[in-house]
């Protein structure tokens, strides 16, 4: 019976030492099952500073003059934007991203987006929660956003500081509006050299409002959006999901985290690298996929070199279409054979202007593409010149 009883306690021990001495590596970064949960209140309330713990995993905190410490996202792939991976869903607060990303709850639904050379796309974080922070513009065939700038004052109270802000023209996302409503708008979305033709042939929609204290993205008109998709569009109920994680589109209902969070000025995120840090570090991530191993085939990026490619020349047929459509419907509201003429040599003039318009875009795309290969192949870390940036 000792011996028994003796063998139960040696038993015990050694479980309980099984369970007390595994070694844990104290240094390693969290993975995505050890995100840090918000220290939330009663209310729904946290500070600030979760976002600096949330977010350290899945990219690097950039101090930032003047924005104060800024968040640059890693392994997002080839040429990434955001506002770009998911798609849009018509909901109570008006047009709502839902994001494919883990941290998009937190990034596309508070603070802003810019744009910086060095480091590419950076999120500035922000307390008051939108639906989306875009604006947006909208033609009879195109439909575009772009993130709201950093910068522009925004109250409950008051709305935006200022109706009238900059936004630059490589910073819109166009797609074609019948595939607006897609699941995967990413397959559909133009590269940016398509941006200054496709500009001119759309209206800009700054349609954030505040109702209740309560942020609302009215953007581009549903019934518009209806007849340009022809889909059945029916208004979701955003749900408040209880803990971080992927925006949840679920039929009728959006589910989404959306905290209460207070300003904390003074706090700031454990780890945090330089401008001049950042942009060694970050420089290639705006070019290639991390996630790839050095030498390795560049098929992959290939393969969106040919959606680009695609996705361009179809709207190009589309620009030409909707252009001899507007001539043809002149030319058959006159019965005069001389102005019927003069519609026609008006019609010829316009079309070739636009075909000269989509090569100098094709020659552009050609030309970013081949450089940005250039530098997938050697890892070159290269300061982009405005030609990378779209800009003519």
């Amino acid at each position: 019976m000792k011996k028994a009883i003796f063998a139960v306690i040696i038993v015990l021990f050694l479980s309980a030492s099984c369970i007390v001495y595994v070694p844990t590596d104290v240094n390693r970064e969290p993975r995505p099952r050890d995100y840090p949960q918000a220290d939330v209140g009663d209310y729904g309330e946290t500070s600030l500073s979760y976002f600096y713990d949330y977010l350290s995993p899945h990219g690097a905190w950039v101090h930032f003059s003047p924005h104060g410490y800024v968040w640059v996202p890693r392994h997002m792939g080839y040429r990434w934007r955001p506002y770009t991976m998911g798609h849009w869903a018509w909901t109570d607060y008006g047009w709502t991203w839902v994001s494919e990303e883990e941290w998009g709850w937190a990034c596309f639904h508070y603070g802003r987006w810019g744009f910086d050379d060095d480091i590419g796309w950076f999120w500035v974080p922000g307390t008051v929660w939108a639906p989306a922070w875009v604006v947006w513009r909208s033609g009879p065939s195109y439909f575009g956003w772009a993130p709201v700038p950093p910068g522009i004052e925004f109250s409950l109270g008051y709305g935006f500081s200022s109706r009238e802000f900059d936004v630059p023209h490589h910073h819109w996302i166009f797609v074609e509006s019948r595939y607006f409503m897609d699941r995967r708008l990413d397959s559909y979305i133009f590269p940016f050299e398509r941006n200054l033709t496709v500009i001119r042939y759309t209206e800009l929609h700054q349609n954030i409002v505040v109702r209740n204290n309560r942020v609302f993205n009215e953007g581009i008109d549903v019934d518009t959006v209806r007849r340009a998709t022809r889909q059945r569009i029916s208004r979701q109920t955003i749900e408040d999901d209880r803990r971080p994680g992927p925006v949840r589109d679920e039929l009728n209902r959006v589910r989404i985290y959306r905290p209460d969070i207070k300003e904390s000025k003074e706090s700031a995120p454990k780890r945090f690298v330089s401008r001049d840090e950042a942009r060694k570090d970050l420089d290639q991530a705006k070019i290639w996929d991390p996630k790839t191993p050095q030498g390795e085939d560049t098929s992959v990026i290939r393969k969106k070199f040919d959606q680009e490619t695609r996705v361009m020349e179809r709207s190009h047929l589309e620009d030409l279409r909707r252009l001899r459509d507007k001539y043809d419907v002149q030319e058959n509201g006159v019965r005069d054979p001389s102005e019927k003429n003069k519609i026609k040599k008006e019609r010829d003039v316009a079309v070739e202007d636009l075909k000269k318009r989509h090569d100098q875009e094709r020659r552009a795309l050609s030309e970013r593409q081949q450089k940005d290969e250039e530098q997938v192949k050697k890892r070159i870390i290269k300061k982009p010149d405005k030609s990378d940036r779209g800009e003519r």
